[in-house]
């Protein structure tokens, strides 16, 4: 499940699709106890990716997470962050590890430029510093913590992909688990999602094979299941290995949108897929999941990405195509990062 957790953020990006949501009906966003009700409703599931707006704002979130985890038995937590509320990323990260006991947690920092382009980037003067100072400080409790692990996640756009080689080498030397070469999402439309920069995406796919051949990737998964690290960066590897075809609006997997996946939003809006529309809110099905996902405008979705073959790029659907397609993660495996 992705949960975008709050609209409330401190960092005008422009590339940001959530943008047009951002810092507004704050007050209407979903209660701790109306999550744990939803929890409750939920079956075991293995990943919970936390989104926003920016996480780390909500005060509440280590108890969030807490009900996901004790609930439904989560047994890796994504967290990404800008880094911006640089004191409170610190004093919450302590927080989630013993708030989720039994579950990995990683936590992602943007980075997409070096210096001054990434403040600019990010709308945020002194936003470079503030990431690089929190990384450093948290690799200390990494020391202490087995169970977590620190990703850098660089979001290439027209304005900084000729920096992108730079921030490869500044990267390598920051000492983090991971490290993740992302593009810039596109606006959907006609059952395609569109490639909305100019630059070569071949390139980018060899820089990030690059970094994908020196990472540790998850280790600390290892705790749960053995060679899932293995998979985890084989999975990877085929999502870049196809990402040129899938920019250009080739469908090479059957979509498991909605069927492996679910979209909550912070006001309790779901979605199979994040860059198709909200199709009901939880809050109109008692907080239920089953009766969420049973209603005719969530199926009615669900069956219409398999009937237009739905194309994007989005990483987080298709490296799940990836690993619940037999024949292409066999592919994945076989084939050297």
């Amino acid at each position: 499940m992705i949960f975008h957790v709050t609209f409330r953020c401190n960092a005008r990006c422009k590339f940001c699709f959530n943008l047009n949501n951002l810092n507004q009906r704050l007050d209407e966003e979903l209660s701790l106890a109306e999550v744990e009700r939803f929890s409750r409703s939920m079956p075991r599931f293995e990943w919970l990716m936390v989104s926003g707006g920016e996480p780390f704002l909500r005060d509440d979130l280590p108890e969030i997470l807490a009900a996901f985890a004790r609930r439904n038995a989560v047994k890796h937590i994504t967290v990404p962050t800008n880094a911006i509320a640089d004191q409170k990323v610190l004093d919450m990260a302590p927080e989630l590890l013993k708030a989720c006991p039994q579950s990995s947690i990683s936590i992602v920092l943007s980075l997409d430029a070096i210096g001054k382009l990434h403040d600019d980037m990010r709308g945020v003067p002194g936003a470079f510093d503030k990431v690089i100072s929190v990384l450093e400080s948290l690799k200390e409790l990494r020391e202490k913590e087995p169970r977590l692990s620190l990703k850098v996640e660089t979001v290439v756009s027209d304005d900084n992909v000729g920096q992108i080689k730079d921030v490869i080498e500044f990267v390598r030397g920051l000492d983090t688990d991971l490290h993740i070469i992302d593009i810039e999402r596109g606006h959907f439309s006609n059952w395609r999602q569109e490639f909305p920069a100019h630059y070569d995406v071949d390139s980018v796919v060899e820089d990030s094979f690059r970094v994908l051949g020196r990472s540790r990737g998850y280790s600390a998964l290892n705790e749960h299941a053995p060679h899932l690290a293995r998979v985890s960066k084989a999975v990877q590897t085929e999502y870049f290995t196809m990402l040129p075809r899938l920019v250009r609006g080739e469908r090479i997997t059957k979509c498991l949108a909605g069927r492996m996946t679910l979209v909550l939003y912070p006001r309790g809006d779901v979605a199979s897929c994040e860059v198709l529309p909200t199709v009901g809110n939880i809050r109109d099905f008692n907080l239920d999941y089953r009766t969420t996902i049973a209603s005719e405008p969530f199926r009615k979705q669900v069956s219409a990405i398999r009937a237009n073959r739905c194309t994007c790029f989005h990483p987080c659907y298709q490296t799940v195509n990836i690993l619940f397609s037999p024949r292409r993660l066999i592919k994945a495996l076989v084939r050297r990062p």
